[in-house]
C-alpha cells in the first residue's frame, strides 16, 4: 500500500504539468486584453498606463518566458496577483476555499447518509411499495436541474421569511456548526441529483448481490436478513458504488460554481466566474489549479478505499 501511494503521488507531477500547460496556453489565445478587461469599465487608461501595468504584471515578456516563470512560481505556491483587485491569488483562494470545501463536503455527506439507507430499503423491498416510492422520488430528483430547484428555494424563502440567507459566512474548519447552518440549503440542493443516482445504484447492486450463492449459504446457516445485509451484502454492494461517490465529489465541485452564484456564496466557484468574465488570468489559473488538486486527491482516496472495503484488492508491486 505504501509503495502504491508513493507511486500515485509521483504521478501527480506529470498530470499537473500537462494540465497546467494546456490551461496556460488556452487562456493566452482567448481574445481580449486582460488589462483593458480589468480596468476598462472603471476608468479610461492611456496607452502609457496600460503598458506600465503590463510591465508590472509581466505581460510584456515573451510567451515562453511567461510560461516558465508561471510554472516555477506555481511550484513555489506563488500564484501571482489579481489584475482586478491587486490582491495575491493565495489570499483570495485562502478566503474562499473553506466555503467551497464546506459546501462540497456537506453535500457529499448528505448524499451518503440519504442514499445508503434509501438504496438498502429499495433493494430489500424489491418491487414492493417502498421500492416504487423511492424509485419515483429518485427519478424526480435526477430529472430536475439543481439550479432550477435553487431558484425555487430562494423564492420560497423570500415569501416565507422575507430573506433568503444570512450574508455572514463562517469557516467550516473553525466554526463547523455555524458554517453547516449557513450552507445546509445549497448543499442539500446540490445533493438531490447524486442522491437519486446513488439510491438507484445501491438498489441495483444490492438486488444482484442478494441473488448470489454465498447469500443463499448464509441464509441456510440460519443468519437473519439484517445480519446478512449488514455483514455480507452491503460490503460487496459498496465496492462499485464507492466509485460513484468519489466521481460525484468531483462533479459537485463543478456544480458548486452554479450554486455559489445563485446563492451569492463567496467560494471558488464565484471566483472562477468573476475571473473568467474579467480575464483575470492569474486568479483563474490559480483557482483551476486548486480544483485540479482536489480532484486528484479524491481519485486517490477512491483507490485506497477499494482496499478497505474489499480485502481481495491488493496494491502491491
Amino acid at each position: 500500500m505504501g509503495h502504491y501511494l508513493i507511486k500515485r503521488l509521483f504521478w501527480f507531477i506529470p498530470v499537473l504539468w500537462i494540465t497546467l500547460t494546456l490551461l496556460f496556453f488556452l487562456l493566452q489565445i482567448v481574445p481580449g486584453d486582460p488589462i483593458r478587461a480589468a480596468f476598462g469599465d472603471q476608468k479610461a487608461l492611456s496607452e502609457e498606463q496600460i503598458q506600465t501595468l503590463r510591465t508590472q504584471l509581466g505581460l510584456d515578456k515573451p510567451l515562453p518566458v511567461r510560461y516558465v516563470k508561471w510554472l516555477w512560481d506555481a511550484a513555489r505556491l506563488d500564484l501571482g496577483i489579481s489584475f482586478y483587485t491587486a490582491a495575491t491569488v493565495k489570499e483570495q483562494l485562502g478566503a474562499r476555499i473553506p466555503i467551497t470545501a464546506g459546501l462540497v463536503i456537506l453535500s457529499i455527506l448528505i448524499v451518503i447518509f440519504l442514499s445508503v439507507p434509501c438504496g438498502v430499503v429499495a433493494g430489500f423491498y424489491h418491487d414492493k411499495w417502498p421500492d416504487w416510492t423511492l424509485r419515483i422520488v429518485s427519478t424526480l430528483f435526477i430529472s430536475l436541474p439543481h439550479f432550477w430547484i435553487a431558484v425555487v428555494a430562494i423564492m420560497a424563502l423570500l415569501l416565507l421569511r422575507g430573506t433568503a440567507l444570512s450574508i455572514e459566512y463562517f469557516n467550516i474548519f473553525t466554526h463547523p456548526f455555524d458554517a453547516a447552518k449557513q450552507l445546509i440549503l445549497p448543499a442539500f440542493i446540490m445533493a438531490l441529483r447524486p442522491f437519486g443516482v446513488g439510491t438507484r445504484m445501491i438498489r441495483s447492486a444490492l438486488i444482484e448481490i442478494l441473488q448470489e450463492d454465498f447469500i443463499r449459504t448464509a441464509r441456510a446457516k440460519g443468519l437473519t436478513e439484517k445480519l446478512i445485509i449488514r455483514r455480507h451484502a452491503l460490503p460487496n454492494a459498496f465496492v462499485p458504488v464507492i466509485t460513484f461517490y468519489g466521481l460525484e465529489s468531483i462533479v459537485l465541485i463543478g456544480a458548486a460554481v452554479v450554486i455559489e452564484r445563485i446563492f451569492g456564496l463567496p467560494g471558488i466557484g464565484s471566483l472562477v466566474v468573476q475571473a473568467a468574465s474579467s480575464r483575470d488570468l492569474y486568479v483563474l489559473q490559480g483557482s483551476i489549479l486548486v480544483l485540479l488538486v482536489f480532484a486528484l486527491f479524491i481519485n486517490l482516496a477512491i483507490d485506497l478505499l477499494y482496499a478497505v472495503l474489499d480485502p481481495r484488492v491488493k496494491y502491491e508491486e
